[in-house]
């Protein structure tokens, strides 16, 4: 009898261990290479083999079920971990829909009779415009940057529609303002009837690749619309898989397990979407393709937690950051940033340059990786058969006014961005321009490169396209928008009990011009900040007192009401979460819009 229940106990951990065994490389699959798999599966088998005969000496049934189960987890756990997030989705585009090429594209708007313009659009994730010395920075944090502005159009008032990740890069491929395609903080997804770059291209015939390593920019938030492929490259962090295995098995199989997890990865990201534009580029080669293509890619070394690799820390750094920084430059920032924040923690004058230092650090090792992606394409077209845009979705507060990371907040730090198009059949080389303009341009100017029409949808009219020669007419206004954020809201009382919320609990609105900006902060009253004279925005002033200043508070409140209008018109479309929280708080009652 306790043979056979041995048996039995046998051929249930055995069979517990094969199924998930299949699962954990099924799980690995996408990102590992053959050898990977080759080494996980070798040493897993080893360890089962060596865990069952142990047990099976001692004639323990339910020991060997146990053991098979808690295995198969572990190694589940383990290979999750290894797995990261780098993922392909291809998308399943009808292309019977599609609009024919030759029909749609007027060949005299793309510079090229006879063929079509390869886009590129590369979003510098988290880079504010003034830490590079393109833009005059003294440390020299893009070299790069600045040798490709040299060979096209440089903007140095470009202004982002909203301070963080998910509105801006819907803004980038809808060229509509947050308020207008809706994907924001309170609703975070760009519905499925917004029409987006990437459709349109394609519909035109173009092949649409995407690739992301900020999790904010990815198919979660439905922003994949359009792209055939496209893949998200988000940081895999084996050091939750070597902690998991080594508290749940015995030190020796702990130990020869942990060995055989992978090295933390150099970057966030920046290197493998190289690796695998370039797996394209050749993959493309080799079918033959002739299709034009849209390229897609966000880079997110210049993100908290600032990790460039060693060597530039050690070029930009001076001096180890103080302790007190211990957390938000590790892996548990975010709850260290929103800690900070809901104390009140002023951020000391050695605490800001030892994030200016790290961040300086990310920004130069990007430069270093944008210079390795542009290679990869100009090794293989013409600069007149590539049209490149590189810009940034926002930049960074880092310690400036209190506040670090890109939360609560419409400050020129957040939304000063970096911008530059090559492409010399169009942009002239070595041209700055000085007049204000709005990332939201990019829409409309890919399009334009692509010779297709910019056209109103059910949401608005996108953005002008971008000027393209100095001294061209300004835009007469750009306007930022910052929406509740429910879930750092959330962190900040948990890491902070008692801490007031209050101050945060709002929305944020900014219009500015060329020289003047108007900031309402919920439904106080607006302030203007002479961006001439107060660059660092440290000098609010009554509205009152600068009449120059009131056309830009009459777009503020029309921009206010249109927004409520929207958010009244679509509380159905908000996340379940948000939609609880903002009626604990009274925002979705009928009294007046507090911001």
């Amino acid at each position: 009898m306790a043979r056979s229940s041995d048996a039995i106990g046998l051929s249930i951990g055995l069979a517990a261990l094969t199924a998930v065994g299949i699962a954990t490389l099924r799980l690995m699959l996408p990102a590992w290479s053959g050898t990977g798999h080759a080494l996980l599966a070798l040493v897993g088998a080893v360890a089962t083999c060596w865990v069952l005969l142990w047990l099976a000496r001692r004639s323990v049934a339910v020991g060997i079920s146990a053991a098979g189960l808690i295995l198969a987890l572990v190694l589940a756990l383990g290979a999750r971990s290894l797995r990261g997030q780098i993922v392909e989705r291809v998308t399943q585009i009808d292309r019977s829909a599609g609009i024919d090429l030759a029909s749609a594209v007027d060949p005299a708007a793309t510079g090229q009779p006879g063929r079509s313009t390869n886009l590129v659009l590369i979003v510098l994730d988290t880079v504010r415009a003034d830490h590079l010395s393109t833009y005059g920075y003294p440390r020299p944090t893009s070299p790069f940057f600045s040798q490709l502005a040299e060979q096209g159009v440089l903007y140095e008032r470009a202004i982002s529609p909203a301070p963080w990740t998910l509105p801006a890069h819907a803004s980038l491929f809808t060229g509509l303002p947050p308020s207008q395609h809706g994907a924001t903080s309170e609703h975070k997804r760009l519905d499925d009837d917004a029409v987006t770059l990437g459709e349109l291209l394609h519909d035109a015939g173009y092949e649409t690749l995407g690739l992301t390593s900020n999790s904010s920019a990815s198919s979660a938030h439905n922003l994949h619309q359009g792209f055939e492929r496209f893949y998200e490259v988000f940081r895999p962090d084996p050091s939750v898989g070597a902690r998991a295995i080594r508290r749940g098995l015995p030190g020796p199989l702990a130990r020869t397990l942990a060995r055989s997890l992978p090295a933390r990865p150099a970057d966030k990201g920046a290197s493998e979407v190289n690796r695998l534009v370039s797996h394209w580029l050749d993959e493309r080669s080799e079918r033959g393709e002739t299709r034009p293509f849209f390229l897609f890619a966000n880079l997110l070394e210049a993100h908290l937690p600032y990790d460039p690799p060693e060597a530039f820390r050690e070029r930009f750094g001076r001096g180890p950051p103080p302790a007190s920084l211990k957390g938000l430059l590790g892996r548990h920032w975010f709850r260290a940033l929103f800690g900070r924040i809901g104390r009140g923690d002023v951020f000391t004058a050695d605490e800001q340059r030892a994030l200016a230092d790290r961040y300086d650090a990310a920004i130069a090792y990007q430069d270093e990786q944008l210079a390795e992606l542009i290679a990869l394409l100009d090794a293989r077209f013409d600069a007149e058969d590539l049209a490149i845009v590189v810009t940034s979705d926002h930049g960074e507060n880092l310690g400036e006014h209190g506040l670090a990371d890109h939360v609560f907040s419409v400050h020129q730090t957040l939304l000063h961005v970096p911008l530059l198009v090559r492409y010399p059949l169009q942009f002239p080389a070595g041209v700055r321009i000085e007049s204000l303009v709005s990332t939201a341009s990019i829409y409309a100017t890919l399009l334009e490169l692509a010779g297709l029409p910019t056209t109103e949808g059910e949401r608005g009219r996108p953005a002008e396209p971008l000027p393209r020669v100095a001294g061209a007419e300004a835009v007469p206004f750009v306007v930022s928008e910052e929406h509740l954020r429910m879930q750092e809201l959330a962190t900040l009382v948990a890491e902070a009990p008692g801490a007031h919320a209050g101050p945060w609990l709002t929305r944020f609105l900014a219009v500015q011009d060329q020289h003047r900006k108007v900031v309402q902060v919920g439904d106080r009253e607006p302030v203007v900040f002479d961006l001439d004279l107060d660059p660092g925005e440290l000098k609010p002033l009554p509205l009152e007192s600068r009449e120059d200043a009131r056309s830009l508070a009459a777009v503020l409140e029309k921009r206010r009401l249109e927004a409520h209008a929207t958010r009244e018109g679509a509380v159905g479309n908000l996340d379940d979460a948000t939609r609880e929280s903002l009626e604990a708080l009274g925002y979705l009652d009928d009294s007046p819009p507090g911001g």
